[in-house]
C-alpha cells in the first residue's frame, strides 16, 4: 500500500489490513522520510522532491518472485501510476483511493519557497 502525503506514515492505512487481508497477505511501507523509513542526509535536497526518486526508492524486493495488487492512496496514486509505469511483470493491478490529477502541479504546490516548508494547495486543484 502507497501512502499518502508525502510525508506522512502508513498508520492511517491500517484499518484497511483487515479487510483487505482476508485470504492474501497486505504489505505496508512508509515512503523514504516518513514514518519509520530512513531520513535521507538531506531533507530538503531538490533532487528528493520528484515523483521519479520516490519511484527509484520503492522497494518490492521482499516481494521475491510473488505477484502483488498495488494499492495507493492521495499522493500514493501518483506514485502508484508512476510505478505501473516501471512495466514491473509481477504487478497485477493497482487500485487508486482519492486519485491526484495532476502529480506535478501538487508536488510544486506543496512546497512554499519562502517558508521553506510544505504549503497547501491552490484553490483550483482542491
Amino acid at each position: 500500500m502507497a501512502h499518502g502525503g508525502p510525508a506522512f506514515s502508513h498508520s492511517y492505512m491500517l484499518p484497511l489490513k483487515q479487510q483487505a487481508c482476508r485470504g492474501r497477505e497486505v504489505v505496508f511501507y512508509d515512503q523514504v522520510g516518513a514514518g519509520a523509513s530512513s531520513q535521507p542526509p538531506l531533507r530538503s535536497a531538490p533532487w528528493l522532491l520528484t515523483v521519479d526518486y520516490y519511484v527509484e526508492v520503492f522497494r518490492v524486493e521482499g516481494l521475491g518472485s510473488r505477484k502483488f495488487h498495488l494499492l495507493g492512496s492521495s499522493w500514493g496514486t501518483i506514485l502508484s501510476q508512476a510505478y505501473a509505469f516501471t512495466k514491473d511483470p509481477r504487478l497485477r493491478a493497482i487500485v487508486l483511493s482519492g486519485p491526484l490529477s495532476d502529480g506535478d502541479l501538487y508536488w510544486q504546490s506543496q512546497w512554499d519557497e519562502k517558508v521553506g516548508n510544505l504549503g497547501s494547495l491552490p484553490f483550483f486543484v482542491q
